[in-house]
């Protein structure tokens, strides 16, 4: 969100969509302290549209692995014990994952190693130990769990869908159609120049274009 910056008051008020790549609390912040109409969705946003059900590419998966739910927790020993009955205590009070904060509790190796239930519990075959991390609450600002209630709103979804008409053919028209698969050149200034240049060879086809348009429509 550099860009921001230079433009200075320009941008306030004005409609910014962009994809899931710049879903993180820093970018959604910052859109908001500039007053920024965002649209930016987060990874899971077409598996809760309901045009996707039933779609297999969004179609939750199943996972066959135990679940926190399978996890017994004892309240007075601050403990979990396994499907196998087995003890995960405490591993670390101050853990951060993603936007999250919480306790992580851990297994024994010993109680893991020779356990009949390993292919169930385990991710892999070479897992020592099954960790469940806890979560206690958000240690960022809600700016994502805004823009999740947001871009589930009918007329977010719309705005958003626009995307595909006004960003994604000229980014196919540039790397695919000219050919600007990656850049020849070297430091910013000279990457900065030859991305320009494509974007003026670009423009001038689209009013090229316009022009051919008008012309067939008699104006």
């Amino acid at each position: 969100m550099e860009y921001i910056k230079k433009a200075g008051k320009y941008l306030e008020g004005k409609k910014v969509i962009a994809d899931t790549g710049y879903f993180t609390e820093e970018n959604l912040k910052k859109a908001d302290d500039e007053k920024l109409d965002t649209y930016i969705p987060d990874q899971q946003y077409r598996k809760r549209d309901e045009r996707f059900r039933g779609s297999r590419k969004y179609k939750a998966k199943k996972s066959t692995r135990y679940t926190r739910e399978d996890f017994r927790y004892d309240k007075e020993n601050d403990s979990f014990l396994c499907p196998n009955n087995k003890v995960l205590r405490v591993d670390n009070k101050n853990v951060k994952i993603k936007d999250y904060e919480g306790k992580r509790y851990a297994a024994r190796q010993a109680d893991c190693s020779g356990c009949k239930l390993r292919k169930k519990c385990l991710r892999s075959e070479t897992t020592k130990k099954r960790n469940l991390f806890i979560a206690k609450k958000k240690y960022l600002n809600n700016y994502s769990a805004k823009m999740v209630e947001k871009i589930d709103t009918d007329y977010a979804r719309d705005i958003y869908a626009k995307r595909m008409g006004i960003i994604e053919p000229a980014f196919a028209n540039i790397c695919f159609n000219k050919k600007l698969n990656y850049f020849t050149l070297r430091g910013k200034a000279k990457v900065n120049i030859q991305w320009l240049l494509y974007c003026i060879i670009h423009n001038i086809e689209k009013i090229s274009h316009y022009g051919k348009e008008l012309r067939l429509c008699g104006s």
